[in-house]
């Protein structure tokens, strides 16, 4: 997370209006699952819209969660 100390003063409106859904592998070697999770639960304390799936996968996108950011995606778009 990025500029973590400059949340939420930083958030433009188009920020803060956003939708979001973060997918994470439990075993990703390069990005710690923990680490991920500390960091959407403060996101998500700050009022961003989001959601967080955890994946037993490592660094990768299987098909499942696929499927699953698709069924996200149409049910924000659909209309």
């Amino acid at each position: 997370l990025a500029f973590e100390e400059e949340y939420p003063a930083a958030f433009s409106p188009a920020a803060r209006s956003q939708k979001i859904l973060t997918t994470h592998g439990t075993r990703d070697p390069l990005l710690p699952y923990a680490k991920v999770e500390t960091q959407y639960k403060h996101l998500k304390s700050l009022g961003v819209d989001m959601i967080f799936k955890g994946y037993d996968k490592d660094h990768t996108i299987l098909p499942g969660e696929l499927a699953d950011i698709r069924t996200w995606l149409v049910e924000r778009t659909a209309g």
